[in-house]
């Protein structure tokens, strides 16, 4: 509630204020070593903080600084948030930007082989993508180019969006519509006879 005064307070040794709430003052605070303020809410300073070695911020929420943050080792930012910097950073080898979000650069990237951009979100580069073989557009969104789709082997466009070429459809036997939208044509139609059956769907 407040400053105590003079005698112990309630809760143990006197201090200015609770370092839970604010500064403390003086003697040890109820909570452990003297702090300006807990790392959890911002910088420590002087003595070691209550959360472990002090730390300018803590890593999950921005940069540390001078000595280990509490998370790991020291980074520039989380390589959830950004880019790290120097060391290595707290969820594996240091990459530009965590592959989940955008490209990684010169190291593995976290999910796995580096790709210019996450299978989940568009095309993959020189490597071999997360989800599989490397594919023009994850088979969720669109075509698949050159090798066998994610989802199976490779179509023009999933079966769950339309017609597939070539190979047994996902769902089973190629057909010119997924059964869940439409009827199943036949098993090993040809491209020709496939948009014939679209054209005449249509």
């Amino acid at each position: 509630c407040g400053p105590c005064v003079a005698r112990p307070c309630l809760c143990g040794p006197c201090v200015e204020r609770c370092s839970l709430c604010g500064p403390c003052v003086a003697r040890p605070c109820l909570c452990g070593p003297c702090v300006e303020r807990c790392s959890f809410c911002g910088p420590c300073v002087a003595r070691p903080c209550l959360c472990g070695p002090c730390v300018e911020r803590c890593s999950l929420c921005g940069p540390c600084v001078a000595r280990p943050c509490l998370c790991g080792p020291c980074v520039e930012r989380c390589s959830f948030c950004g880019p790290c910097v120097a060391r290595p950073c707290l969820c594996g080898p240091c990459v530009e930007r965590c592959s989940l979000c955008g490209p990684c650069v010169a190291c593995p990237c976290l999910c796995g082989p580096c790709v210019e951009r996450c299978s989940f979100c568009g095309p993959c580069v020189a490597r071999p993508c997360l989800r599989g073989p490397c594919v023009e557009r994850c088979s969720f969104c669109g075509p698949c180019v050159a090798c066998p789709c994610l989802r199976g082997p490779c179509v023009e466009r999933c079966s769950f969006c339309g017609p597939c070429v070539a190979c047994p459809c996902l769902r089973g036997p190629c057909v010119e519509r997924c059964s869940f939208c439409g009827p199943c044509g036949l098993i090993s139609v040809s491209l020709v006879h496939l948009l014939s059956l679209s054209s005449h769907a249509l």
